[in-house]
């Protein structure tokens, strides 16, 4: 097998179920596949050809993938730290994460990866400084209260968003729980 590609230390593997794919563990991707015009078979002595990464979304983060293909008819756009934990550690367990060490979706170095869980993932991003994407909205007791008093002044949902940088949505849902609140009250 053509070996010449790989970094000094860098170890390749097999991607599962993709004849002619493998990974590294630092995270690029090669194919021995596509040796000439429509070629199916698999040339091992042969040098092998990186696959260029692409941007993708996943849940809500953009993430580096590649697009893996086997003969006309499967095909699979694959997220490359999948790929590398998949074949240097296995299988994903169920209900588990692959998780950046580092919140760096373009590190795929096997080094910088791991299974967790969905709260390891808020510890890691709050250690590295991060901000989840649900945390954004998060409104303090003091800021809904100046966004009521803001409201009672008259000004717009526009105005109070402009004013606090809370969205309006999260303005519109903190007055009618407000409304709310008050129309319950005996």
């Amino acid at each position: 097998m053509f070996l010449a590609h790989l970094q000094p230390g860098e170890r390749q593997l097999p991607i599962a179920g993709w004849d002619g794919y493998f990974v590294t563990d630092l995270g690029r991707v090669f194919s021995y596949k596509r040796q000439g015009f429509q070629s199916s078979r698999v040339e091992l002595e042969l040098a092998p050809s990186p696959l260029n990464p692409i941007y993708t979304e996943q849940g809500g983060y953009r993430t580096l993938a590649v697009m893996l293909k086997q003969g006309r008819e499967k095909r699979r756009r694959a997220i490359i730290a999948h790929l590398v934990l998949a074949a240097f550690v296995g299988p994903r367990p169920r209900g588990m994460l692959v998780l950046h060490r580092d919140d760096d979706p373009t590190n795929n170095n096997l080094s910088n990866l791991r299974y967790g869980t969905p709260s390891q993932n808020v510890q890691d991003a709050k250690r590295n400084g991060k901000r989840l994407r649900r945390e954004t909205h998060r409104v303090t007791p003091a800021l809904a209260q100046q966004i009521l008093q803001c409201r009672a002044q008259g000004m717009t949902f526009d105005g109070i968003a402009a004013l606090t940088k809370v969205s309006r949505s999260w303005i519109c849902r903190i007055v009618a729980a407000a409304r709310d609140a008050k129309t319950e009250r005996p």
